[in-house]
């Protein structure tokens, strides 16, 4: 084989190399890529006792059509999020008025505030406050807990 024709398929064998390596990497790349984020949330309505789903990321409390405040609701399931009779609302979270009020203590921990049933609240920066985030399963455990999106 002439020497020009000898480089020539060294050049294509480089080349299928550095396209495995690009295809390895990519496939990498998306398979460990962060989740994506949930476009939905959960939120519940204070006065009618109402969970339902809006769209996520609204500042909490916020005014319902039907002028009730809403707050957040993060929900749980021990079994499967899918059927709605094995997710529970694990606690209520809202901003401090505080907080609502002024931008600059929006972002602190003490800005956040979590109820268990959205009557009494405590800020997430208070041992009431860790306790309330606190989630067990109906049976007490702790073990197959996950969090629930809409």
């Amino acid at each position: 084989m002439p020497a020009s024709g000898k480089r020539a398929l060294k050049a294509v064998g480089l080349a299928a190399v550095i396209v495995a390596c690009g295809a390895f990497i990519l496939m990498y790349m998306k398979k460990t890529s962060a989740p994506a984020v949930p476009s939905k949330s959960y939120y519940f309505d204070l006065k009618a006792g109402e969970l339902f789903v809006d769209s996520a990321g609204k500042d909490v409390p916020f005014k319902r059509p039907n002028g009730n405040d809403a707050v957040l609701a993060h929900v749980y399931s021990c079994g499967d999020c899918g059927k709605e009779g094995e997710r529970f609302v694990g606690y209520y979270e809202a901003l401090s008025q505080e907080a609502v009020t002024n931008p600059a203590v929006r972002y602190t921990q003490a800005a956040r505030l979590v109820s268990k049933d959205g009557k009494q609240w405590f800020s997430t920066a208070s041992q009431e406050g860790a306790q309330v985030t606190s989630i067990t399963c109906p049976d007490g455990s702790t073990k197959k807990i996950k969090p629930c999106s809409p």
